[in-house]
């Protein structure tokens, strides 16, 4: 895995902060999926497995339909009936039928599933690793900064890129 010794960023030129802004959240999501996959890699499983079992596991016992838990993923374009079968073929996972509407199923975490998050959970250096630099105060900050821009106000679309 690629440790990064200077900002990436300063080998380009920026008009504006605002374009080195956008270059830097691009550049960091790259890295903490990258570190992330890295530290799972180790558990044989992937970032939106996880996401999954993570979403299941905080609505354990009651069951998700897979329409539902895409709704709840952080990658909203994720194909989640693949996803669910590769889960199922390791165990971590139950799906049954939906009683109420024979289209969905439901999918429920199984013990083996909650194991494995509690194994990973375990590994809290790798996961404060991608913290650790900052302060309490910093990732506090940090949040609510990216909350803020995540969560601002649509504006009025302005000319494409291309």
């Amino acid at each position: 895995m690629k440790h990064w010794k200077t900002d990436e960023l300063n080998r380009f030129h920026f008009v504006h902060e605002a374009d080195r802004l956008r270059a830097n959240l691009l550049l960091s999501a790259s890295w903490l999926r990258n570190h992330m996959n890295h530290l799972l890699k180790t558990f044989d499983i992937t970032l939106t497995q996880y996401n999954a079992l993570q979403i299941l596991k905080q609505h354990n016992p009651k069951p998700l339909s897979t329409l539902h838990l895409r709704e709840e993923m952080l990658e909203k374009m994720s194909d989640t009936p693949k996803i669910v079968d590769r889960l199922l073929k390791k165990g971590l996972v139950h799906k049954t039928p939906c009683p109420h509407d024979r289209r969905l199923v439901d999918i429920t975490i199984t013990e083996a599933g909650l194991e494995l998050l509690n194994r990973i959970e375990q590994q809290q250096d790798g996961m404060q690793e991608i913290t650790g630099s900052l302060s309490d105060n910093e990732v506090q900050q940090l949040n609510q900064l990216l909350s803020k821009l995540r969560l601002a106000p649509k504006r009025q679309k302005t000319k494409s890129l291309v």
